[in-house]
């Protein structure tokens, strides 16, 4: 096509070079469009050359894909169905019956086997979501109902603090006997909560 639409040029061109050189400018222009005028059109420049890049493109493409896919066809042929050795479990690849397709399942396309795999591992991850948020809601709902409990965003102490308090209690318990009705005891302060 893009040398039918050169060649469609060339013979424009020698016939407008023809009429020149018989007679003068003006009256071959005024022969040409037969009315002695310019009709007002829309330019086709822009789709013939998108015409032309298109054809050029597709048999850049289509020929040596035809070539190749030709002597692949001729040279291997299709596959052919034979026992499957013992112990032995074939590819996925190995399925297909085209050596094209069969390529372009080993190298390109992904394996089913993992492409399910992960669908599952991605359905089990969702559902295990829906569970913690059915739990967080009722943790919620108890904590608003029974308003006994730290709030959801407690900033929960650091247990240094815990750990100073337990140190002096030791020692109080162990160098002032006397001492014991200002101390808390041991069993007071298990209820409250003995850091380890």
């Amino acid at each position: 096509m893009v040398v039918l639409s050169t060649l469609k040029t060339l013979t424009r061109i020698e016939t407008i070079s023809r009429v020149v050189k018989r007679r003068d400018a003006r009256q071959s222009m005024v022969r040409l469009v037969h009315a002695g005028e310019f009709p007002m059109r829309p330019s086709v420049y822009a789709w013939r050359k998108f015409k032309d890049f298109l054809h050029f493109y597709v048999m850049l493409g289509v020929i040596p894909l035809t070539i190749f896919a030709t002597y692949v066809s001729i040279r291997y042929g299709p596959a052919e169905l034979a026992e499957i050795p013992e112990g032995y479990e074939p590819e996925v690849w190995e399925y297909e019956r085209n050596p094209i397709t069969r390529f372009f399942a080993k190298n390109i396309m992904p394996d089913k086997r993992h492409d399910y795999e992960e669908m599952v591992a991605y359905f089990n991850e969702e559902s295990e979501k829906i569970i913690l948020k059915k739990i967080e809601r009722m943790v919620r709902d108890f904590m608003k109902d029974r308003s006994d409990y730290q709030s959801w965003y407690y900033r929960h102490l650091d247990a240094y603090h815990m750990r100073v308090e337990r140190e002096d209690w030791k020692f109080l318990k162990n160098h002032y006997e006397g001492w014991k009705d200002y101390v808390v005891n041991e069993k007071t302060f298990r209820e409250m909560g003995d850091p380890k």
